[in-house]
């Protein structure tokens, strides 16, 4: 049903709407806006009316070619024609030349890896990061650029404004090479070109070898690398004595008259109490040296004589020892070296990881197999070295680990243990296995070799400790 809800004057058409009445306000408000857009207009149009500057208007005609402003008559042009010869004259000429040569030769940045820098931060200012990515991938297997130092140089070339090259100093010896290629990038790394300078150095050693090399103003590095020359005959933590002597004939590399490392050593003579050792370095075969006596016999045995820089052996190969952890008698088949946490153990001979591992009584230990049935073993480590892995083959002298005193040990020490087709056997006994001499047929080229280097290792021992004599200055260029 329909409800009309409408009053009854509604229905009877007698309602009208009120009118509503427009304000004074209102219309003084209306007027006003209607006023300020006029003026808007009038503003408008004073702005873009021609500006009466007091001068008589010209006629205006069309210009002809022969009216038209030539460029260099036209200060306003851009361009270096189109200076005026007053511009020209106030242009500095060093900034042109620099600008033209820029034009036209490669730029070469130079500077020093900064410790928070990266090799990202350094060449995306030259470089997408797609090719940046692709750099660091083919850079992985050569150089992973993750092991970038800071305070090491570096060199950007750039062509034209675009990447040509990066070199990269490595350290003394070695630079990292990144080219860009027609296709794609290419990754080198190669020596760093200097002068090899042939020469001796000779010392008295009063306390260490490495003390004696560095009062004659040689690196360490120069004892510690002649130190494993020697390390099948000489102990040089507990032979040396105060007296003996060292001699060197040796390659060191110059850049810029700058001594930036050493090259190889050619020859070597240490006298340890009373006793003389000698060693020329020679290539039995191609890529293949070694260290011999002046007979031609090799100075590398099967076994070093020690596995790591010790300070003292604490304890010896016997039956019958009283365990100062367990407090009882056990068998110690091994021997110990007492020396400080993290340092360094090597492989005493060329083999095969059998085991690394740890448990509660050796701690972290590693099992390695040589030829002959002989084994080592080496406990109560603090680390394996990186990469050491089951199944893996260690050349001697390779590091495996560091001294720790995990497991049941009172102290940090290295227990080393040897085994004789699975026979325990006191290490200090070992009888010394010698490796492969010069062949016979070589044995003549070998002796010459001897001959041009005995006189430089023969010249004496200055009595001055701290001074390190250099002669033999054959000088060359080597890579």
């Amino acid at each position: 049903m329909f409800i009309d809800y409408r009053s009854p004057r509604e229905r009877a058409g007698q309602f009208q709407p009120k009118t509503k009445k427009i304000s004074g306000r209102t219309i003084l408000e209306g007027l006003g806006m209607v006023a300020g857009i006029v003026a808007i207009l009038l503003w408008t149009t004073l702005e873009m009316a021609p500006v009466d500057t007091g001068y008589e208007a010209r006629e205006e005609t069309r210009p002809d070619s022969s009216s038209l402003v030539l460029p260099e008559e036209n200060p306003f042009l851009a361009g270096d024609e189109g200076l005026p010869k007053e511009a020209e004259m106030e242009r500095d000429p060093l900034f042109s030349a620099a600008e033209e040569a820029a034009s036209t030769a490669d730029e070469v940045v130079t500077g020093i890896i900064n410790p928070e820098e990266t090799f990202t931060t350094l060449l995306t200012k030259y470089l997408s990061t797609a090719e940046v990515i692709k750099i660091a991938d083919k850079c992985r297997p050569v150089f992973p650029l993750g092991r970038m130092q800071g305070g090491q140089p570096y060199k950007f070339h750039i062509d034209k404004g675009l990447f040509s090259r990066f070199v990269y100093e490595i350290d003394d010896k070695d630079q990292l090479i990144i080219t860009r290629g027609k296709k794609d990038f290419v990754v080198k790394r190669e020596k760093i070109p200097c002068e090899v300078r042939i020469q001796a150095v000779r010392v008295n050693i009063r306390s260490s070898l490495s003390g004696a090399v560095a009062s004659a103003g040689e690196s360490r590095e120069l004892a510690s690398r002649v130190a494993g020359i020697f390390a099948w005959d000489v102990d040089f933590l507990r032979d040396i004595r105060a007296g003996d002597s060292f001699s060197v004939v040796v390659e060191k590399r110059f850049r810029k008259d700058k001594f930036v490392g050493y090259g190889k050593i050619l020859a070597a003579e240490i006298v340890n109490q009373g006793t003389t050792y000698k060693a020329y370095r020679y290539e039995t075969s191609k890529g293949v040296f070694g260290y011999f006596d002046e007979n031609g016999k090799s100075l590398q045995k099967g076994f070093l004589r020690a596995p790591l820089a010790y300070m003292r052996i604490s304890s010896r190969f016997t039956y019958r020892r009283f365990h100062p952890v367990l407090r009882r008698y056990r068998p110690h088949t091994g021997v110990d070296y007492a020396a400080p946490r993290g340092t360094p153990i090597h492989s005493v001979a060329s083999g095969v990881v059998l085991q690394r591992g740890y448990n509660r009584f050796s701690g972290k230990f590693v099992r390695i197999r040589h030829n002959n049935g002989m084994e080592t073993l080496y406990n109560h480590m603090s680390s394996f070295a990186p990469g050491l892995s089951v199944g893996g083959h260690v050349p001697q002298g390779r590091m495996i680990g560091r001294v720790g005193s995990t497991g049941i040990a009172t102290g940090p020490h290295l227990d080393f243990r040897m085994y004789r087709n699975g026979v325990p056997i006191d290490p200090l006994s070992v009888k010394t296995i010698y490796a492969d001499p010069v062949p016979s047929r070589k044995i003549a080229d070998f002796r010459a070799v001897v001959k041009s280097y005995a006189p430089q290792l023969k010249a004496g021992v200055p009595n001055n400790i701290g001074i390190a004599e250099k002669h033999g200055k054959s000088s060359m260029k080597g890579g």
